[in-house]
């Protein structure tokens, strides 16, 4: 029997290891000519910071990844690790970016929603391309959903409507999550809420 301490490093080891896969993983998709696209008409005044779109966006991702590093972790693997996904500016060629948090914090609240959903489209779509057929020549996706009770702003019970009963309609709104995956991968290849399928 594996001593605890023994167990813990090892398991330490895989995780870190998994991290540096999906890290990666991430980078060279966002080098993809059909991600790339998804930033072409970012502003000019916006294309010159250091943050732009694809930066800040691998930095959200990598946040997850990482199990909810901080904003200065997040910043501090990029500029150990990835720094060529930065645009070319002289702070980025002469190694002298700082490690403050600030501006990637300022752009990731500008960061448009619309870049987040047509990022997460292409990523998906890039990926579910990849997977093999599995069945007959045809790709096959396991489909998964749950719902999740949301708080009773207006604003969440006009798009996510309550459940109703034979005692009338609930207080929460309830969102229906959908997740499509292959099976035997961790690809999750596309996911929409209820209110996306109503809208559809």
């Amino acid at each position: 029997m594996l001593d605890p301490k023994e167990l813990e490093r090892r398991k330490a080891s895989e995780k870190a290891q998994g991290f540096s896969k999906a890290r990666q993983l991430l980078v060279d998709l966002i080098a993809l000519p059909d991600l790339q696209a998804v930033f072409d008409d970012e502003d000019y005044y916006e294309a010159k910071r250091v943050y732009t779109q694809a930066p800040t966006l691998t930095l959200l991702i990598l946040q997850r990844l990482g199990g909810g590093l901080t904003l200065t972790g997040a910043v501090q693997e990029l500029l150990k690790h990835h720094v060529d996904i930065l645009p070319r500016n002289r702070r980025v060629e002469e190694g002298t970016l700082s490690e403050n948090n600030s501006a990637y914090n300022k752009a990731r609240q500008k960061l448009p929603l619309q870049k987040v959903e047509a990022f997460s489209g292409a990523i998906c779509d890039h990926l579910a391309a990849q997977s093999k057929s599995v069945w007959q020549g045809r790709r096959v996706m396991i489909l998964d959903g749950t719902t999740i009770t949301l708080p009773p702003t207006p604003e969440l019970k006009k798009a996510f409507p309550p459940a109703t009963n034979q005692h009338g309609e609930s207080v929460w709104p309830v969102a229906m999550l959908m997740v499509a995956s292959p099976p035997g991968d961790r690809l999750c290849a596309g996911s929409r809420s209820g209110c996306d399928v109503r809208r559809e």
